[in-house]
């Protein structure tokens, strides 16, 4: 693969993982912005408890990347 192929791959597969994240707390995705979500949430806190799980994901999600 090519690097810009490699990075849109890795973009694709990070978004879809926030977006499970997103809608198993009852939140929308609106759009979507390179690397970066919008969402919306009925409710504050399952936005906090969203944003938590995300920020949790994503450390094993880069770590065996270089």
């Amino acid at each position: 693969l090519t690097p810009d192929v490699a990075g849109l791959m890795m973009v694709h597969q990070c978004n879809d993982m926030l977006r499970q994240i997103v809608e198993k707390h009852t939140g929308r995705v609106v759009k979507y912005i390179g690397d970066a979500i919008v969402a919306v949430f009925d409710d504050h806190k399952e936005s906090i408890s969203a944003a938590i799980q995300m920020e949790e994901a994503m450390s094993p999600f880069n770590a065996p990347r270089p």
